[in-house]
């Protein structure tokens, strides 16, 4: 998912340091829903959505 994060020319982080792998587990397991699109076993696309 941060590849992909930090692939995107809209909406770039202006400090990808500030988004560490321990917020991208919390995003999928705490705070809220994350859906992935695959593309031969990686993952290619990503949205998550917070309760």
């Amino acid at each position: 998912m941060q590849r992909v994060r930090l692939a995107v020319r809209e909406n770039a982080l202006s400090n990808p340091d500030r988004i560490t792998e321990a917020d991208y587990l919390a995003a999928l397991d705490d705070l809220g829903r994350t859906w992935v699109v695959e593309a031969d076993g990686a993952i290619a696309a990503f949205a998550t959505g917070y309760t």
